[in-house]
């Protein structure tokens, strides 16, 4: 039996495939959107370089209480060091080679 994937994690594998330049993730708490979205962010930044990724939130200061303590806990599980481990804010961070950016919907300007 194959593995199962998460079905965010599934969404953005297919939406890579077909070429699309972004996915919408969608799903309670506990439904596995980031944990999926920092799986697949490895994987992209393992398989090129050179691209920019930009997550987007409702806010940039839901960051902060989210996605910080998740980097923290997922990166280690791929043998990385979290960018977020000992920052206050974190707004951009590279990944071997590439660049990720947080950005809040609530800040147009920043797109």
């Amino acid at each position: 039996m194959g593995k199962k994937f998460n079905p965010n994690l599934t969404h953005l594998r297919q939406s890579y495939r077909e070429g699309k330049s972004g996915a919408i993730l969608e799903g309670g708490s506990r439904s596995g959107k980031t944990w999926s979205g920092i799986d697949f962010i490895v994987f992209l930044c393992a398989s090129h370089s050179g691209i920019t990724i930009n997550i987007i939130r409702e806010t940039y200061n839901s960051f902060k209480t989210t996605i910080y303590d998740d980097l923290n806990r997922r990166f280690p599980t791929f043998g990385l060091q979290s960018p977020a481990i000992s920052v206050k804010d974190l707004s951009t961070f590279w990944l071997f080679g590439n660049r990720v950016n947080f950005l809040g919907a609530d800040n147009p300007a920043k797109f």
